[in-house]
């Protein structure tokens, strides 16, 4: 007869963290309503959140008397606006909360965002987005002239040709592939819808590998 000892074994594993990130995509401010801001973003989880709680996970804190969050998913992605933000001379800072806590994401996460002043017309920010037909998007702190001609406003260091359009503050500028490096300069005499100069030149310097998809 053998005697065996059976011995005891304790199994544990572990599992992966969830994990939710938020982005800014860009302020948009409408020819009709220059008043004010909206921002536009949207965020990344590593899971799945049923659409009735996800649409009120998202608050701002700031100037926000009057704004409300609307959110919607496109291709398995959750992108949110906030709407209705009041635009004061100077510019503000506005921090957008996603209330990831609620969700099991464990902290809520922030992504703050200038406001822009009603006071200065001024570049925003640029981004260029590659594809089948790649752009630059030049987000302005106020409106353009929707009817305006904006041939010769904007160009590129190595004379790729290009072609812009406005919707309200957003500047869509498509391009030409060309050299790698590349800059865009905007013309100081770049005009918002209430006749207000650019004023002084603009640039930004990309690189075709830095390009958003």
């Amino acid at each position: 007869v053998v005697n065996r000892v059976l011995r005891e074994f304790k199994f544990s594993f572990t599992v992966a963290r969830k994990k939710a990130e938020i982005f800014i995509d860009q302020v948009y401010i409408s020819k009709n309503n220059v008043s004010e801001a909206a921002v536009r973003g949207h965020v990344a989880l590593s899971e799945s959140v049923p659409a009735e709680l996800m649409k009120n996970l998202f608050y701002a804190e700031g100037n926000t008397a009057g704004s409300r969050f609307s959110v919607e998913q496109k291709s398995g992605v959750w992108h949110f606006v906030c709407e209705g933000l009041p635009r004061k001379g100077t510019d503000e800072r506005l921090n957008v909360v996603f209330d990831a806590h609620r969700a099991g994401f464990g902290e809520s996460i922030s992504a703050s965002v200038i406001i822009p002043g009603t006071d200065v017309f001024k570049v925003l920010s640029a981004k260029s987005c590659e594809g089948a037909e790649p752009y630059v998007e030049l987000v302005m702190s106020s409106p353009l002239d929707p009817l305006a001609d904006l041939d010769g406003f904007f160009g590129f260091s190595d004379g790729r040709s290009c072609s812009a359009l406005a919707d309200g503050n957003v500047v869509k500028i498509s391009y030409m592939p060309g050299d790698e490096e590349f800059t865009l300069t905007v013309d100081p005499g770049l005009k918002d819808a209430q006749g207000r100069r650019l004023g002084t030149v603009w640039s930004a310097a990309f690189r075709e590998d830095e390009l958003q998809p």
